[in-house]
Protein backbone atom coordinates (compact mmCIF):
# COMPACT_ATOMS: atom_id res chain seq x y z
CA UNK A 1 0.00 0.00 0.00
CA UNK A 2 1.12 3.02 -0.43
CA UNK A 3 -0.51 6.35 1.60
CA UNK A 4 -0.93 9.60 0.79
CA UNK A 5 0.32 12.75 3.24
CA UNK A 6 -2.00 13.49 5.95
CA UNK A 7 -4.43 16.57 4.89
CA UNK A 8 -2.65 20.20 5.98
CA UNK A 9 0.70 18.74 6.57
CA UNK A 10 4.31 19.41 5.63
CA UNK A 11 3.72 16.95 2.69
CA UNK A 12 -0.02 18.00 1.37
CA UNK A 13 -0.86 18.11 -2.35
CA UNK A 14 -0.18 21.70 -2.86
CA UNK A 15 3.76 21.20 -2.31
CA UNK A 16 5.78 21.22 -4.89
CA UNK A 17 8.03 18.14 -3.85
CA UNK A 18 5.12 16.37 -2.86
CA UNK A 19 3.12 16.46 -6.46
CA UNK A 20 7.00 15.00 -7.20
CA UNK A 21 7.05 12.28 -4.46
CA UNK A 22 3.58 10.91 -4.99
CA UNK A 23 3.60 9.99 -8.56
CA UNK A 24 7.48 8.62 -7.92
CA UNK A 25 6.15 6.29 -5.46
CA UNK A 26 3.93 4.94 -7.84
CA UNK A 27 6.12 4.61 -10.72
CA UNK A 28 8.35 2.52 -8.01
CA UNK A 29 5.55 0.11 -7.44
CA UNK A 30 4.71 0.00 -10.91
CA UNK A 31 8.26 -0.86 -12.09
CA UNK A 32 8.84 -3.52 -9.57
CA UNK A 33 5.47 -5.14 -10.54
CA UNK A 34 4.29 -5.03 -6.82
CA UNK A 35 0.36 -4.78 -6.29
CA UNK A 36 -0.77 -1.94 -4.18
CA UNK A 37 -4.27 0.33 -3.16
CA UNK A 38 -3.61 3.26 -2.49
CA UNK A 39 -4.36 5.00 1.31
CA UNK A 40 -5.53 8.66 0.93
CA UNK A 41 -4.62 10.39 3.96
CA UNK A 42 -3.05 7.71 5.58
CA UNK A 43 0.57 8.86 5.46
CA UNK A 44 2.43 10.62 8.18
CA UNK A 45 2.43 14.19 8.56
CA UNK A 46 5.66 15.01 6.72
CA UNK A 47 4.96 13.35 3.37
CA UNK A 48 3.64 9.84 1.82
CA UNK A 49 5.04 6.92 2.20
CA UNK A 50 4.69 3.19 1.46
CA UNK A 51 3.59 0.60 3.84
CA UNK A 52 4.25 -2.96 3.36
CA UNK A 53 1.36 -5.34 5.18
CA UNK A 54 1.49 -8.68 6.01
CA UNK A 55 -1.67 -10.92 7.15
CA UNK A 56 -0.58 -13.63 9.76
CA UNK A 57 -1.60 -16.88 10.49
CA UNK A 58 -5.18 -15.63 12.01
CA UNK A 59 -5.51 -13.26 9.18
CA UNK A 60 -4.72 -10.04 10.88
CA UNK A 61 -2.82 -7.78 9.00
CA UNK A 62 0.03 -5.81 10.36
CA UNK A 63 2.01 -2.96 9.08
CA UNK A 64 5.92 -4.09 8.41
CA UNK A 65 8.56 -2.55 6.29
CA UNK A 66 7.69 1.07 5.24
CA UNK A 67 9.49 3.11 2.82
CA UNK A 68 8.53 7.16 3.43
CA UNK A 69 9.93 10.66 2.04
CA UNK A 70 10.30 13.63 4.44
CA UNK A 71 10.22 16.95 3.49
CA UNK A 72 10.15 17.76 7.45
CA UNK A 73 14.30 17.25 8.33
CA UNK A 74 15.38 18.80 4.85
CA UNK A 75 14.15 21.63 5.59
CA UNK A 76 14.59 21.96 9.24
CA UNK A 77 18.29 21.42 8.85
CA UNK A 78 18.29 23.26 6.45
CA UNK A 79 20.03 20.63 3.88
CA UNK A 80 21.38 21.53 0.62
CA UNK A 81 24.01 19.87 -1.75
CA UNK A 82 25.14 21.49 -4.85
CA UNK A 83 23.48 20.06 -8.42
CA UNK A 84 25.73 19.27 -11.94
CA UNK A 85 24.71 23.03 -13.13
CA UNK A 86 25.99 24.46 -9.68
CA UNK A 87 23.08 25.84 -8.12
CA UNK A 88 21.74 24.68 -4.31
CA UNK A 89 19.49 22.91 -4.35
CA UNK A 90 17.47 20.85 -1.16
CA UNK A 91 17.48 16.98 -1.13
CA UNK A 92 14.75 14.48 -1.03
CA UNK A 93 15.31 12.40 2.41
CA UNK A 94 13.35 8.95 2.62
CA UNK A 95 13.49 6.56 5.72
CA UNK A 96 13.57 3.24 5.68
CA UNK A 97 12.37 0.78 7.98
CA UNK A 98 12.88 -3.19 6.78
CA UNK A 99 10.67 -4.84 9.69
CA UNK A 100 8.98 -2.25 11.25
CA UNK A 101 8.94 -3.59 14.75
CA UNK A 102 11.55 -6.67 14.89
CA UNK A 103 9.80 -8.31 17.24
CA UNK A 104 6.65 -8.42 15.87
CA UNK A 105 8.24 -9.56 12.69
CA UNK A 106 9.70 -12.51 13.74
CA UNK A 107 6.34 -13.00 15.46
CA UNK A 108 3.97 -13.07 12.33
CA UNK A 109 7.48 -15.66 10.63
CA UNK A 110 7.02 -18.16 13.72
CA UNK A 111 3.53 -18.26 13.39
CA UNK A 112 3.03 -17.84 9.59
CA UNK A 113 6.05 -21.33 9.49
CA UNK A 114 4.45 -22.96 12.86
CA UNK A 115 7.52 -23.00 14.19
CA UNK A 116 8.60 -25.28 11.67
CA UNK A 117 11.00 -22.41 9.71
CA UNK A 118 13.04 -23.29 6.19
CA UNK A 119 15.98 -24.95 6.67
CA UNK A 120 18.04 -21.46 5.60
CA UNK A 121 16.49 -19.77 8.51
CA UNK A 122 16.08 -22.49 11.65
CA UNK A 123 18.44 -21.63 14.25
CA UNK A 124 19.36 -25.19 14.34
CA UNK A 125 19.78 -26.64 10.82
CA UNK A 126 20.80 -29.73 11.11
CA UNK A 127 21.39 -32.30 14.14
CA UNK A 128 23.21 -35.39 13.97
CA UNK A 129 22.10 -38.58 15.74
CA UNK A 130 24.15 -41.60 16.80
CA UNK A 131 22.68 -45.17 16.97
CA UNK A 132 25.08 -45.74 19.89
CA UNK A 133 28.16 -43.93 21.80
CA UNK A 134 31.03 -45.32 19.37
CA UNK A 135 28.97 -43.90 16.82
CA UNK A 136 29.81 -40.10 18.15
CA UNK A 137 33.26 -39.35 16.52
CA UNK A 138 31.69 -40.29 12.88
CA UNK A 139 28.73 -37.53 13.55
CA UNK A 140 31.32 -35.02 14.91
CA UNK A 141 33.67 -35.48 11.95
CA UNK A 142 30.46 -34.58 9.53
CA UNK A 143 29.54 -31.73 11.79
CA UNK A 144 32.83 -30.57 11.60
CA UNK A 145 32.51 -30.92 7.15
CA UNK A 146 29.54 -29.17 7.58
CA UNK A 147 30.15 -26.06 10.04
CA UNK A 148 33.16 -25.26 7.21
CA UNK A 149 30.17 -24.92 5.11
CA UNK A 150 28.77 -22.27 7.83
CA UNK A 151 25.64 -24.66 8.42
CA UNK A 152 24.11 -25.17 12.27
CA UNK A 153 24.70 -27.87 13.17
CA UNK A 154 24.88 -30.08 16.88
CA UNK A 155 25.69 -33.79 17.69
CA UNK A 156 23.26 -35.05 20.38
CA UNK A 157 25.48 -37.14 22.39
CA UNK A 158 23.28 -37.39 25.37
CA UNK A 159 21.77 -40.42 27.10
CA UNK A 160 18.51 -40.90 25.68
CA UNK A 161 17.24 -43.54 23.55
CA UNK A 162 17.67 -42.75 19.57
CA UNK A 163 13.87 -43.32 18.82
CA UNK A 164 13.83 -40.58 21.88
CA UNK A 165 16.39 -38.08 20.40
CA UNK A 166 14.31 -38.33 16.96
CA UNK A 167 10.90 -37.76 18.66
CA UNK A 168 12.80 -34.59 20.47
CA UNK A 169 14.48 -33.01 17.32
CA UNK A 170 11.31 -33.66 15.25
CA UNK A 171 9.20 -31.90 17.82
CA UNK A 172 11.53 -29.30 17.47
CA UNK A 173 11.35 -28.78 14.05
CA UNK A 174 14.97 -29.62 13.02
CA UNK A 175 14.26 -29.44 9.22
CA UNK A 176 17.59 -32.19 8.82
CA UNK A 177 18.28 -35.19 11.20
CA UNK A 178 21.23 -37.34 10.38
CA UNK A 179 21.40 -40.64 11.88
CA UNK A 180 24.70 -43.24 11.70
CA UNK A 181 24.87 -46.46 13.22
CA UNK A 182 27.86 -49.40 12.61
CA UNK A 183 26.99 -49.30 8.73
CA UNK A 184 26.98 -46.06 7.66
CA UNK A 185 30.40 -45.75 9.97
CA UNK A 186 32.21 -48.52 7.91
CA UNK A 187 30.85 -47.37 4.77
CA UNK A 188 31.46 -43.50 5.41
CA UNK A 189 27.76 -42.52 5.27
CA UNK A 190 24.65 -41.05 7.31
CA UNK A 191 21.12 -41.55 7.20
CA UNK A 192 18.67 -38.50 6.49
CA UNK A 193 15.14 -38.50 8.86
CA UNK A 194 13.04 -35.44 8.05
CA UNK A 195 10.39 -33.56 9.73
CA UNK A 196 7.74 -35.71 8.29
CA UNK A 197 9.01 -38.93 9.40
CA UNK A 198 10.82 -40.47 6.04
CA UNK A 199 13.87 -41.35 5.07
CA UNK A 200 16.67 -41.59 3.24
CA UNK A 201 19.43 -44.42 4.23
CA UNK A 202 22.98 -45.03 3.12
CA UNK A 203 24.33 -41.23 1.50
CA UNK A 204 27.91 -41.07 1.55
CA UNK A 205 29.46 -38.17 3.65
CA UNK A 206 30.78 -35.66 1.06
CA UNK A 207 27.22 -35.98 -0.83
CA UNK A 208 25.55 -35.59 2.49
CA UNK A 209 27.35 -32.16 3.02
CA UNK A 210 26.80 -31.04 -0.72
CA UNK A 211 23.38 -31.48 -0.72
CA UNK A 212 22.56 -30.11 2.55
CA UNK A 213 24.95 -26.95 1.64
CA UNK A 214 22.97 -26.50 -1.79
CA UNK A 215 19.60 -26.86 -0.02
CA UNK A 216 19.94 -24.12 2.23
CA UNK A 217 21.86 -21.74 -0.28
CA UNK A 218 19.03 -21.84 -2.53
CA UNK A 219 16.68 -20.68 0.41
CA UNK A 220 14.30 -23.42 -0.10
CA UNK A 221 11.35 -22.23 1.62
CA UNK A 222 9.84 -25.92 1.63
CA UNK A 223 10.38 -28.43 4.29
CA UNK A 224 13.05 -31.13 2.82
CA UNK A 225 11.92 -34.67 3.17
CA UNK A 226 12.80 -37.88 0.95
CA UNK A 227 10.50 -37.09 -1.89
CA UNK A 228 11.69 -33.21 -2.51
CA UNK A 229 15.41 -33.82 -1.00
CA UNK A 230 17.73 -35.31 -3.89
CA UNK A 231 21.07 -36.06 -3.13
CA UNK A 232 23.40 -35.97 -6.95
CA UNK A 233 25.64 -38.45 -7.78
Amino acid sequence: MWCTGSPGCAGSPRTTRTSTARPALEEALRRANLPYRIGHGEGTFYAPKIDVHCTDALGRSWQLSTLQVDFQLPDRFELEYTSPDGSRQRPYMIHRALFGSIDRFFGILTEHYAGAYPAWLAPVQVVGIPIADEHVEHLLGVAKALRAKGIRVEVDAGDERMQKKIRTHTTDKVPFMLLAGGKDVESGAVSFRFRDGSQINGIPVDRAVEAIEGWIARRENASPSAETFTVDG
